[in-house]
Parts: C-alpha cells; structure tokens; sequence
C-alpha cells in the first residue's frame, strides 16, 4: 500500500486547508461587522458625548443618524441588539410624534431612552466580544470606566 500515505497527506493537507479557509472568512466577517457597524456606532456616541446625556436630548437629525446607522447595517447586529430592533423602530418613531406636539406620546423621551440605552449595553457588549476575537483595542471599554452603564439617567 504504498499509494495509502501520499493518499492521506493529500487528505489532511485539503482538511486543514478547509479549515483554515473557514477561520479566515469568519475573521474577515468579523472585522467587516466591527469596521462597517460597531465602530463608527460607538464613535457617534463620542461625539455626541452621549455617556453624559440621554438619547432624547439630541435634536431629531442627530437621533436620524443613530436610527440610519443602526437600519442600514442591520445585518451586523448581533442577536441581542437585533432583537430590540422593533422596539428601537418605534421608540424612534413615537419621538417624531413627541417632536410634533402629539399629546398622545408625552412619555416617548423615556421610552426612546430605556429602549436606546438598552441597545447601546447590548451593542457594547457585542462590540467588547468581536474586539477580543479580533485581538484589537476594546473601543467599547472606556464606556464601562466612564459609567454609561452604571449612571442613574442610563439605567436599563
């Protein structure tokens, strides 16, 4: 059986080569969801220095900017944030109302800032994750030493 061992290297050499490949594209798909997605996500929240303030207090183009971030890469979310996507949708929606003079929506800025802050915590989480897996800076981090998700006004 001397053909058995050259039959077996090339054998192994395809398996390994397989998985290898496989590691590589779940990497690549990682990066692409953290650069596409979480990244400029958590670089909106910087600027709008939102660890200091809630999500309705921004005016309604900047509250447009997170809900166009968020619809447009839904994709990239993970099954956390995914599943409050709905509620984000409408939470959105009810502070059109709110913004407006729609009596009937006095509670939205409450509403929209549980909801909001609820898929920022489990954004920052998954962003934590993907950042390890990835082996780069956790951008994420520094909400945790700054308080976001510990504050009163950012409760959950």
């Amino acid at each position: 059986m001397p053909w058995a061992i050259p039959l077996i290297a090339v054998s192994l050499t395809y398996i390994f080569g397989r998985l290898q490949s496989h590691a590589s594209h779940k990497k690549q798909q990682c990066q692409l969801r953290y650069d596409s997605f979480y990244v400029p996500f958590v670089s909106r929240l910087y600027a709008g220095y939102m660890w200091e303030r809630p999500f309705s207090s921004n005016d309604v183009q900047a509250r447009s900017v997170f809900f166009d971030l968020i619809v447009k890469n839904v994709q990239f979310l993970g099954h956390r944030s995914q599943a409050l996507l709905p509620e984000v949708y409408k939470s959105f929606l009810d502070m059109l109302e709110y913004d407006e003079g729609n009596p009937g929506y006095l509670g939205a800025p409450e509403i929209y800032d549980s909801t909001m802050n609820r898929f920022t915590k489990a954004m920052l989480e998954e962003g934590s994750l993907m950042s390890r897996k990835l082996r780069l800076p956790n951008l994420c981090k520094p909400f945790e030493v700054l308080g976001y998700l510990s504050q009163e006004q950012h409760k959950t």
